[in-house]
């Protein structure tokens, strides 16, 4: 094991888990601008097209499958 890797052996999944949002961050409908998904959707694309900070906005991933 080198410095930089974390031995996980014999941890739960519970036990991996990292908080990643404090409970201020926590995304609740009474904070959205608007409970119209389109809307809601609109506000969020064009902040993010704005933002300066993602190169591809309109990018999308799909993945399929089949058992």
């Amino acid at each position: 094991m080198t410095d930089s890797s974390v031995d996980l052996s014999g941890k739960s999944s519970t036990a991996m888990r990292k908080p990643y949002s404090t409970e201020r961050e926590v995304l609740l409908e009474d904070n959205l601008e608007s409970k119209n998904p389109f809307k809601l959707f609109h506000h969020w694309f064009e902040g993010i097209k704005n933002c300066g900070k993602v190169y591809e906005p309109n990018a999308v991933c799909l993945a399929t499958s089949d058992v």
